[in-house]
Formats: C-alpha cells, structure tokens, sequence
C-alpha cells in the first residue's frame, strides 16, 4: 500500500509537531482530508507521518546584489572577481542553489524558477547570509562594509523567480547581454565540446536554427519550456537552459526589470566591453556597487574559445544560416542598444575616481547622469510612474508589541524660517498617519483632473496639500480597514488582495491595470484630493526633505530614497452601501530599512518642482 504524507506548515515560527497533528486531526474530522489534498486519506490518522516547515518571506532576506545571467555570457569571471574583492557569494564559488521545499525536495530546478513567495526557512539559513542568523564578515580585499551577493544565471529566463527577487528590499541585480548570434554559436561549442563529430553536429544545429526562423519574430518568442531529449536535453545538462532562440534574446526580460527598479538599481553590461575593455567595463560595475574604479580586475573564469573572423569566413556553407540569423536578431540588438547606453555615457565621463569615504554623494551623482525623466506623483496631478519604484516599501509598525510611537509637529528648518515638521521624539519608528482631507473642498474633498490640475499650474495653496491616489504595482501594499477582524488595520500585497477584490466584484471604484505603467490606477475623474492644512493633520505636516535641493527630476528620483524616511500606501475602507471597498485616504508609513535609532524629522517625497523664475523686465 502506498504510504501518504502530509506538509504542515505553521507561521511565523514552526509548531511543534505533536501539537500541530493534534490541531489537524481534529480539523479533518469534520471537513475529508481528501478535499484538501486530493488523495485517498480522509483522516490525519491514516497518514504515514507529518512534516512542519517553517517559511519566511523574501523581503526578510539581506542581500546586497545579484548577478542572474543569462549563462555563457561572463557571469562566472564576474562572480570569481567580486568575490576577490570580499563580497560574500551563497553558494560559495558555484551558483546559489535555490530553495526547495521539503515536499520538492525531487525537483530539479535547473533554469526554471518555482520559488513561492514564502520560502523553506531552513534554506535561508542553511545559505549563512540571508540575515536569518549571524554571519562573521571578515572584511576581507577591499570592502569595508559587508556585501551579500548571490549568481545564479539562469533566473534571468524566469519572469516569477525575478519578481520575487526583487522582494528582497535595495537588491540590486547585474546582467549581461551578449549578441545572440554570437552566444548561439558559443553555446553550441559549449554544449557539444569533447563529443566525437561536434562540428557536424553544430553546423547542424546552426541550420535548424536559422531555418526555424521563418514566420517568427525575436519579440514574440515565448519563454522557455522544458523538453526531453535530443539537443534541447544535452544543452540543458550543459548549459543548465534548453537552448533555444528564446534563450538568445534575454531584453524582453531585461526591460521588464528596468521598469521595475529603474537603472540605479539594475546594470546591464556589454559582454564584448567585457572582453575588449575589460578595465574600463569592470570599473562601471564596481561604481555601480558604490565601490572605488579600478579597485580590482576582471578574473577569467570558465573561458572557452570565442569565435574569430577566421572561424566565419571559413562556415562559407553556412554564410546563408548566419545572415538569416543576424536578420532574425536585429530587432532584439536594437532593443538592447538603450539598456546599453548608460554605461557607454558613465564611460565617457573619464577616469572616475572615488575615495571611500564620501563615495556615496559621488555615487548619487552618478546615477543622476544615467537616470531617466519621471513624472511626478504628489503635489501634481500628474501620474504615479511604476507604483513600486516611487511608493517604496513599507513597515508596518501597526502591530501588536511593533507598535510606532506618535509624532509630534514642531518647528522645522525645511522650507524657510517659520517652517513647521513632523518628528519622532524617542529612538524608534512612527506610527502610521493618515492624510485627513479636507472635505469642505470640491466633492467630499475630492477635485476633477482639470479642476487639481489647475491648482498646481497657478501654485496655488491648495496645491502644496494636494494628494493623488495613487497605487503600486505587483509589489505595492495596502493598507486594509475592509476586511474585519485580524487583518483590519494591516499591510497586505496589493496585487494579490486587489486582484481578488476585482475578481469578485467588490471595489465601489473603476480601478484598472496599467500595462505600461505596470501598476493599478484609478480610472474616475475624482482622484485627487487636499490634505487638511492643519497641525492636528499630522501626516500633512511632513515636509520634503529634499525641497529645493535638487536641479532636476533625475537627481531627485536618486536622491528620494536615500533622504526621505517615510511611503505612501493607499487605505482600503467599506464604501457607503459597507459591501464593497473603496479607496478615498492615503496613509504614511516609515520606509522599511531606515535606521530609527535616534529621534528625527520625518520626511516624504513630494516629487519635484521647477524653482520660480522671475521674467526679465
């Protein structure tokens, strides 16, 4: 008879196990086991044992960086040189293994990422680094801080092991891009080497590859699929992906993560600058993780023999296959060419030299110079530009024994003389304050576009107060005052909590996804609103701490995270019919990861503002 097992799991902390298969036994008694988990067991009792496992988030980890591929592109030689220089690699010179549950414990994960969204506690600590116990950093080579890293060059080609990365808070990724051609051609070397006749069988391959292209287009490719057998099976044992054209064109993926985190915190390096200008490529890298240029050199790890001139004139057969695949990649060398540029701009700066001491205001400046126009969320009516990048992530000091201390209004320096602030008086976070509106304004405090709009182009002083509703994207919060009972009052995943409140009918406004923009948006003419202009208004007592601090849109994108301590989340509360939801209120709260360790100001990102001036006379 086949044994049946059952996974518990128990949160925050595992249970113990005798306890937990009491608490089950009794359950099922009423409701089938085999409703749940779909097997012949009705009853605990029939099972061969109980598993618990602990689980843990991914924004509860602590890792600096990450270099997530794609393979056969240099990730090794960047591994090998990091590590050198004193980074902290999991996984130690190989490929951070990814966590596997105890009921998955069979599964090979190889280039496919299933990691869900709370993971097996006992592979964070089993990767000493991940935060979850004590790590000895030995401060070695040329670091002064400790810098968790991790490579794993395969999770590049998986869009929901990438989404839960980029849970992980101030994790900054590096990639590479390689001509796809040219990584065809080297991965095929790769996958056939030390075979008896692997240069017919690479031709071969080249030319069900160029053939294959017909009726396709680079941007359509659909993302891998695993398969047996054959090519796509050695190149997945290989290589660690089934190659494929798909494979070859990773831009796709690259931009999706450029619109998530933005370029200060995603670097895409060239893989020729990688060859033919090794320091000066590697020099970008090592500023990108606010280290000094030319602290190390770029190691040769895993080198193969790279394609020559000689090597293409003598494939005279297969001239035809190579041009038609060149054709075929135009479009994704065209995509790739804008990720690129950054580095070719910081390139041409010079020699950059940073001392330690100080890098970090010289490291601002630099990823000014590379950081794009975005618009501006509040104190306009203008659009909130990719929810997570400005929204920021929160901390939730509304729970029991975490709870925030209140802030108090008092004079502040920020704006001029006279000027008032939101502080903390005692070490420690604040608690979460909501932005009162003013309801003697427009309708229930709310104004059309036109009517918002009009009040910041004439700066008026409605316009300093005013508050857009604005959401995340599918790593945004909420903050949730719907749902009665334990949940009232928390921070909840606003894709997964909204989502299933669209699903089902329940929100009282029209709210919808916005593809390009990747966040949820409130599709009514009424979105806007005043905050009270009033001290007992807490929330709207804060001020920007980088008001009149920056010259344009760039430096102040770079700069807000860094200097102001406090995000905004939207408030879910029962609409008037108490059925259905609505969103009418914006909350504060602290931003996750900030030192509260002495008393200070309390500061939001207001977005920035042209200065004034005066026409001549």
């Amino acid at each position: 008879m086949m044994k049946i097992g059952l996974l518990g799991v128990c949160l925050p902390a595992a249970c113990d196990a005798t306890a937990l298969s009491a608490s089950a036994a009794e359950l099922f008694r009423s409701v089938p086991l085999s409703t749940i988990t779909g097997n012949q067991a009705h009853h605990v009792e029939e099972l061969s044992g109980l598993h618990v496992e602990e689980l843990v988030h991914w924004s509860e980890l602590k890792i600096n960086f990450g270099i997530i591929g794609p393979p056969n592109a240099g990730t090794s030689s960047l591994h090998r040189s990091l590590q050198e220089l004193g980074a902290h690699f999991l996984g130690g010179a190989d490929e951070m293994p990814l966590p596997v549950s105890w009921l998955r414990s069979e599964e090979s994960w190889q280039w496919r990422c299933t990691a869900p969204l709370l993971l097996p506690v006992g592979w964070a600590k089993a990767e000493d680094g991940c935060g979850l116990q004590p790590y000895h950093w030995q401060g070695l080579g040329v670091l002064r801080r400790r810098e968790v890293a991790f490579r794993n060059p395969k999770i590049i080609y998986s869009s929901n092991c990438l989404r839960n990365l980029l849970l992980v808070p101030g994790l900054r990724l590096i990639a590479v891009w390689r001509d796809p051609v040219d990584w065809l051609w080297s991965s095929l070397h790769r996958i056939f080497e030390g075979f008896e006749d692997a240069e017919e069988e690479i031709s071969r391959a080249w030319s069900i590859f160029a053939e294959s292209t017909k009726g396709e287009d680079p941007s359509t490719l659909q993302t891998l699929q695993e398969q047996g057998g054959g090519m796509l099976e050695l190149s997945t044992w290989r290589l660690g992906v089934p190659l494929s054209l798909g494979a070859a064109a990773p831009s796709r993926a690259l931009w999706k993560l450029h619109k998530a985190v933005g370029q200060e915190r995603l670097l895409v390096l060239p893989f020729k600058g990688l060859i033919s200008k090794q320091l000066t490529c590697f020099d970008q890298l090592l500023l990108f993780l606010g280290l000094p240029a030319s602290a190390g050199e770029l190691l040769p790890a895993n080198v193969r023999r790279r394609r020559t001139r000689a090597d293409r004139r003598a494939d005279a057969a297969l001239k035809n296959e190579t041009a038609r695949l060149q054709e075929f990649f135009r479009s994704e060398r065209e995509s790739a060419t804008p990720l690129l540029a950054c580095v070719a701009r910081v390139a041409d700066l010079g020699q950059l030299q940073f001392e330690m001491q100080g890098s970090r205001a010289s490291w601002l400046t630099l990823r000014a110079l590379c950081a794009q126009d975005h618009s501006v969320f509040l104190g306009t009516a203008a659009r909130c530009d990719e929810g997570l990048d400005w929204l920021g992530v929160p901390e939730d000091t509304n729970i029991r024994g975490r709870e925030g201390q209140m802030p108090v209004v008092a004079a502040s320096s920020i704006g001029g003389s006279g000027g008032r602030g939101l502080f903390t008086t005692a070490p420690g976070p604040p608690a979460p304050v909501e932005l009162l509106r003013d309801r003697s304004l427009g309708v229930d405090g709310f104004l059309e576009d036109d009517e918002a709009e009009r009040h910041c182009e004439e700066k008026s002083p409605e316009s300093e107060f005013m508050v857009c509703m604005v959401f995340g994207g599918k790593f945004g919060w909420l903050r949730d005052e719907y749902t009665a009972g334990e949940l009232w009052g928390t921070l909840r995943p606003l894709h997964e909590t909204l989502r299933e409140w669209l699903e089902e009918g329940r929100c009282s406004q029209l709210i919808t996804w916005d593809e390009d923009e990747q966040c949820y948006a409130l599709s009514e003419p009424y979105k806007s609103y005043v905050a009270w202009n009033d001290p007992s208004n807490l929330a709207a007592m804060a001020n920007d701490a980088l008001y009149g601090c920056c010259k344009d849109q760039a430096e102040y994108n770079v700069k807000d995270v860094d200097r102001n301590n406090l995000v905004m989340v939207p408030c879910a509360r029962p609409a008037e019919d108490g059925a259905r939801v609505e969103f009418k209120s914006m909350f504060l709260y602290p931003r996750k990861g900030w030192c509260w360790d002495v008393p200070q100001e309390l500061t939001l990102g207001y977005g920035f503002e042209e200065p004034d001036h005066e026409e001549p006379a």
